[in-house]
C-alpha cells in the first residue's frame, strides 16, 4: 500500500470540512427560522388567551395588538437579516465545494494544480460570491418564513 500525498490528504479533509460546514449552516437556518416561529406564535397565542380570558382592559386592546405587531415586525426583520447572513455563508461554501470538486476532477493526475484558494474558509469571506442555484429558493423560504 502506497502513501498519499500530503495534500490529497487536505484537499480530502478541505471537502469533508466544507461538507460539514454546509450541514452546521443548515442546522443553524433552521434553529433561528424554527425558534422565531414559535416565539411568534406562542406570543400571539399568549395574547389571543388573555383577549379571549377578558384580562386585558377593553381600553387597552388596541394598544396591546399594536405593540404585539410592532415587536413581530422588529422580530421579523432582525430574524430576516441573520437568516440571509447565515443562507449567503452556507451557498459561498457550496460554491467552494463545488469548485473544489471540479479542479479536483480536472487535475486528477496532478493535484498540485489545484487552487490553494480554494482550500481556504468560505463562509467567513465577504468577496466570494453565493449565487447558485438553490440561493433564490433558500432565500425565498426565509421571506416566507419571515414575512
Amino acid at each position: 500500500m502506497g502513501e498519499r500525498p500530503i495534500f490529497e490528504d487536505v484537499i480530502m479533509q478541505e471537502i469533508a470540512g466544507k461538507n460539514a460546514a454546509i450541514h452546521a449552516y443548515d442546522g443553524i437556518i433552521w434553529k433561528i427560522r424554527s425558534g422565531y416561529l414559535a416565539l411568534v406564535f406562542g406570543g400571539w397565542a399568549i395574547l389571543l388567551k388573555s383577549l379571549a380570558e377578558g384580562s386585558i382592559e377593553k381600553e387597552n386592546i388596541f394598544i396591546v395588538v399594536v405593540s404585539m405587531f410592532l415587536v413581530n415586525l422588529g422580530m421579523s426583520f432582525g430574524g430576516w437579516f441573520i437568516d440571509c447572513n447565515y443562507v449567503r455563508r452556507k451557498f459561498r461554501v457550496i460554491l467552494a465545494l463545488n469548485k473544489l470538486v471540479q479542479s479536483v476532477k480536472e487535475n486528477a493526475d496532478n493535484l498540485d494544480m489545484v487552487s490553494h484558494d480554494l482550500l481556504s474558509v468560505a463562509g467567513d469571506n465577504a468577496t466570494m460570491p453565493y449565487k447558485i442555484d438553490g440561493y433564490t429558493e433558500a432565500t425565498r423560504v426565509g421571506k416566507t418564513v419571515f414575512f
